[in-house]
């Protein structure tokens, strides 16, 4: 399968030293995003924490930077040869995942924006789904999980919910979620999270196959986390 590198087309073209977050400028989140792909481990270590930084405060709020280097984001994670790949996948389901946006640093324009950073956060998040698609249908289980978790930032979202349900009960099979003790993965919090996932985007319609599957399992872990969930 055909793994070219992310070119990462159009990054120069933002006008990044315009735009900034708690921490300041964003004008270096170019170099930072093109060092994730560097061949040096603590280069691209340094860079993942500069990003995680400048693209999340204190409180996991993100920013106006967050939601113009998202889409970058998602490119680099797609790269199955990054070396760095899933803590690169983490920082990216982080992002996703942001609720609130600090438009403090945006200063007199900030009031005014924030509800077009939500809409612009939620438009990406959507063009994305084939990416999450792709994450589900990956062997690392690694990946899986941050494939699941990134999921749940779109549940409220206007995505073919029955197209993703499918999927989510492919992992489930996959994953012998509700077979013999013993029989299925042996992760319990990533079998809880394709639960969780699955009663999120197929509601009453695999409310019955999902009492089932938690009936047949014999996992106190596993039924915690999903009540937790």
């Amino acid at each position: 399968m055909s793994d070219p590198r992310p070119a990462l087309e159009g990054l120069d073209v933002l006008p990044w030293a315009a735009l900034s977050h708690a921490r300041g400028s964003a004008e270096q989140t170019p170099a930072q995003l093109r060092g994730l792909l560097s061949h040096d481990a603590d280069a691209r270590a340094a860079a993942l924490a500069t990003l995680e930084a400048m693209l999340l405060d204190d409180l996991g709020w993100g920013n106006e930077v967050s939601v113009a280097a998202l889409p970058f984001l998602f490119e680099v994670a797609r790269w199955r040869s990054l070396p760095s790949r899933v803590e690169v996948l983490e920082l990216l389901v982080r992002v996703m995942s942001v609720e609130h946006f600090n438009v403090r640093s945006m200063g007199a324009k900030g009031e005014a924006d924030e509800e077009l950073l939500r809409a612009k956060h939620a438009g990406i998040l959507i063009g994305e789904l084939p990416t999450l698609i792709a994450l589900l249908r990956e062997d690392d289980p690694r990946v899986l999980r941050q494939g699941l978790r990134g999921l749940w930032a779109l549940h409220y979202l206007e995505v073919p919910k029955a197209a993703v349900t499918e999927e989510l009960l492919t992992v489930l099979r996959r994953l012998g979620v509700g077979h013999d003790h013993g029989t299925g993965h042996p992760d319990d919090e990533l079998r809880a999270s394709s639960l969780i996932a699955l009663a999120a985007f197929g509601g009453d319609a695999v409310a019955e196959e999902l009492v089932a599957a938690l009936a047949r399992e014999t996992s106190s872990s596993l039924r915690f986390a999903v009540a937790a969930g």
